[in-house]
């Protein structure tokens, strides 16, 4: 089985939850998966993963083609990508996908911080 792991949401400069989630999670798997791919959107978000990782670089996960994320992975031909937040796009996707819900608060306050794409 080919596992793609999206850790475009590991922070270079601090840890977050998600962040830090990422993180221990992408070093917790990876002695148990032979075929495993990281998603990153920055060649310095390499040195959380483990040691030897593949990678693929894509855009960020902010960025306006976010909702078009599967389409561009299906190129790769996963079979399985896991990703720890729910806003990755689905859209003409050809593989399972594993979504993580985090960070809740957002579809109670409707606003995000302005740091982040409409």
């Amino acid at each position: 089985m080919k596992l793609f792991f999206d850790a475009r949401y590991i922070e270079l400069d601090f840890h977050n939850g998600i962040s830090r989630y990422s993180t221990e999670l992408a070093q917790a798997i990876a002695p148990m998966h032979d075929d495993i791919t990281f998603i990153i959107s920055d060649e310095r978000q390499k040195k959380f993963l483990p040691d030897g990782a593949k990678t693929i670089r894509i855009h960020k996960n902010t960025s306006v083609k976010e909702p078009f994320t599967s389409l561009i992975l299906n190129k790769y031909h996963p079979d399985v990508v896991f990703t720890p937040m729910q806003t990755m796009g689905s859209l003409g996707r050809k593989f399972k996908l594993i979504l993580t819900l985090h960070d809740l608060i957002y579809y109670h306050y409707r606003t995000a911080p302005r740091q982040f794409n409409p």
